[in-house]
């Protein structure tokens, strides 16, 4: 890997962490899915360099035939899904008796060609836009996501190895912005006033603060730790992607310098008090002990390695519950016994998933079994990219409309519009069941199934077999998160995609050759 590729994956890497940038650099209308993200910037300079050379030199793109096919069907079922539920669409009047300014740029357009005199129906010229917006996200998320996971594979396909050191180093200089601001943010749960100023004069260089006048995400985040991410659970989804790779780095390096990395992160995790970041990281603990037992030798070293593990996130357990339980309590609240204060963090974090209408549980379910109800209606290719909101309170049950978290999603729909203030994307894969049916979530899932089972044959039969565990558990938490949430919220999916199909479709001729002999 040459320099160049070497920088731009070290900084594409390093910018995972940064997924909801201030507004004045933002690319929200060239960016799509990634506008919002600090790694749009390395993306363009991947994209760019990755075309100048393929220009030049004619040797970079790999297996282009195969992934432009993929990309073909994948764009024919999206837009015809969405094409479809544009002509069907029956909330235009919604929509249209809507404020104006809902659509971001179209205010401005109307004003230019009001400034030229130039004739133009508000609300007809709104109807074009939320159809050239619909067909455009389309092709964003086709170039960006999946282009970006495309440009990955082509980057480090044949250097691995060299790939593997560059993302261990990334993750590391990441976890020390990580480690440095987290430290502050601990004065400020232990109730430092001072520490919450400096957090204040930081916070809105980091994030878009209270994004297009809503509450979220607020400038302090009370009684959870998050970090340098917009909410507790980012910090989770994050981590599922980085933990395993310290891991690695653990058994790799034999050091123990990664282990204090891991402790303090796995530390910080606990005190998110964030369900997705428990109950993933406690996922991807038996994804590990799994990978430990069925595809190694179960050696002493492995079982050594696979004891530090576990022993390490033991001990962040028990320091974050002495932490919570000493120094984030309240006036209103007294110290528990140890024992009782990990009980009610383990019953509050992971037992609570059971109960529909614990913390934010209602809200949630609500959401993701409308987004079910609208794919059972419209199985074959759904309601349409980006239009599923405008459905959703025809799905809600009564409950769903008695939550407070509900009510607030629909206040600022009412008051902001249906194309600026939707409801979130919670669960990745009962969003695209519903904006595009069993066609588009199929053709969606079809890299992962392809990925895993080429995962499953190396984990299997690879000498070398931890940097596959340490991708498998940081893959599959990832894909756990998409349950729940959107798997845009960082790039980590994406670039795992992109390192996962490098890993397993190595193109040199000595892997050829042992697959041959395989």
């Amino acid at each position: 890997m040459n320099i160049i590729y070497n920088n731009i994956l070290s900084i594409l890497i390093f910018t995972l962490i940064f997924n909801n940038i201030p507004k004045p650099i933002q690319l929200n209308f060239l960016g799509g899915p990634v506008g919002s993200k600090l790694v749009v910037y390395p993306l363009i300079a991947a994209f760019a360099y990755t075309f100048y050379c393929q220009y030049k030199y004619k040797n970079v793109f790999a297996d282009i035939k195969e992934f432009l096919k993929y990309i073909l069907v994948f764009i024919s079922i999206m837009l015809l899904s969405t094409i479809v539920g544009l002509f069907n669409y029956p909330y235009y009047d919604l929509v249209l008796n809507g404020p104006v300014n809902q659509i971001e740029k179209l205010p401005k357009v109307l004003a230019f060609c009001h400034a030229h005199a130039v004739d133009v129906d508000s609300k007809l010229l709104m109807q074009a836009w939320i159809i050239a917006r619909q067909l455009k996200s389309v092709l964003m998320e086709v170039f960006w996501c999946f282009g970006g996971a495309y440009i990955i594979y082509c980057l480090i396909r044949n250097e691995k190895k060299c790939a593997l050191n560059v993302i261990g180093k990334a993750i590391l200089c990441s976890a020390v912005i990580i480690i440095a601001y987290s430290v502050i943010e601990l004065g400020w749960l232990a109730n430092s006033n001072a520490d919450g100023k400096i957090l204040s004069t930081i916070n809105p260089y980091i994030h878009s603060i209270k994004d297009d006048g809503k509450w979220w995400p607020p400038l302090l985040w009370n009684a959870q730790l998050r970090s340098i991410f917009a909410e507790p659970s980012y910090y989770g989804i994050y981590m599922t992607f980085a933990l395993p790779w310290f891991w690695y780095e653990i058994y790799n390096q034999k050091s123990k310098f990664y282990m204090a990395v891991t402790f303090i992160l796995t530390f910080f995790l606990f005190l998110t008090k964030a369900r997705t970041a428990f109950v993933l990281h406690l996922g991807e603990l038996v994804i590990f002990t799994l990978c430990i037992i069925c595809f190694t030798n179960r050696s002493k070293e492995m079982l050594k390695h696979w004891g530090k593990i576990i022993a390490v996130s033991c001990a962040a357990f028990l320091a974050g519950n002495i932490f919570i339980n000493q120094c984030m309590v309240t006036k209103q609240s007294e110290p528990l016994s140890i024992e009782k204060s990990m009980t009610q963090y383990v019953e509050s974090n992971a037992a609570s998933l059971a109960d529909p209408d614990q913390r934010s549980n209602r809200a949630r379910y609500s959401v993701m079994e409308a987004d079910f109800k609208i794919g059972l209606v419209h199985p074959l290719i759904g309601v349409g990219k980006g239009l599923r909101s405008s459905y959703m309170p025809d799905y809600f049950s009564e409950k769903a409309f008695q939550n407070g978290e509900v009510k607030m999603w629909l206040s600022f729909r009412e008051k902001l519009g249906i194309m600026r203030s939707g409801f979130p994307r919670l669960g990745e894969y009962t969003t695209r069941f519903a904006e595009s049916g069993i066609l588009g979530l199929g053709i969606f899932l079809l890299p992962i199934v392809i990925l895993l089972r080429k995962l499953y044959r190396k984990l299997k039969m690879s000498t070398d077999k931890m940097p596959y565990i340490a991708f498998t558990v940081s893959f599959c938490g990832i894909l756990a998160a998409g349950i729940g949430d959107s798997l845009n919220i960082t790039y980590c999916y994406w670039l795992l995609l992109g390192l996962g199909y490098a890993m397993c479709f190595d193109n040199t001729k000595k892997e050829k050759e042992s697959n041959e002999s395989a």
